[in-house]
Formats: structure tokens, C-alpha cells, sequence
């Protein structure tokens, strides 16, 4: 039976701080800690209208804009918060007092 406390830390299994990537189970893709944990900056631009113009596969954001995008919400939000598909824009600037952070990816070998 799927639960979200067993893929996610959030609001309700945390203890209101971090916790260790890895220590839940992964998601279909075998991704750890893609919703929860901590606010995920990614490298996209953030544009309104841009999911609705873009190509379905592989959506990767505009190339230029002022706005950032953080995805997958953190260990002091609810369920709804906790999806990679939500978006938020922020200013390159914002800075988190402790639920930020980012996740470095690599092509396969």
C-alpha cells in the first residue's frame, strides 16, 4: 500500500528538521527524497504560461527569466506541497532559514 510517510519527511514524521537522503523508500524512477526533506532548487526559469507552450517530453523551462523555480516542498509542509511537479518562483536571492536546498544530477555512465 502506498503512504507518503514512507517516501517523504514532512510536517508529520520529521521532528522538524532535515533528515538523511536515502532513509525512505525511493520513488518509481528510484529517486530518494523527491518530495519532502528540503525545497529543491532546480535549473529551470520560471515561466507562466511555459508548461502549456512547451514540448511534452523532457520540459526543461525557458532559457532566460528573472524567476528561479524550487519544486518538491520540504520537511515543514503538508501532503500538497510535496509533489516535483508543483512550481514555485522565487527571486535568485531568496535565501532559506533552513529547509532549502538543491540536488546535483549526473548523466549515467
Amino acid at each position: 500500500m502506498w503512504f507518503l510517510g514512507n517516501y517523504a519527511w514532512y510536517h508529520k514524521n520529521n521532528g522538524e528538521k532535515t533528515c538523511v537522503v536515502g532513509t525512505k523508500k525511493p520513488n518509481g524512477l528510484g529517486l530518494y527524497d523527491m518530495g519532502g526533506n528540503v525545497w529543491k532548487w532546480v535549473q529551470d526559469f520560471y515561466g507562466d504560461v511555459w508548461y502549456k507552450e512547451s514540448p511534452k517530453d523532457n520540459r526543461q523551462g525557458p532559457r532566460t527569466g528573472t524567476l528561479r523555480v524550487l519544486r518538491g516542498g520540504s520537511w515543514g509542509n503538508g501532503e500538497r506541497f510535496l509533489r516535483a511537479m508543483g512550481r514555485f518562483a522565487v527571486e535568485p536571492t531568496f535565501r532559506f532559514a533552513f529547509s532549502g536546498g538543491f540536488r546535483l544530477a549526473a548523466p549515467s555512465r
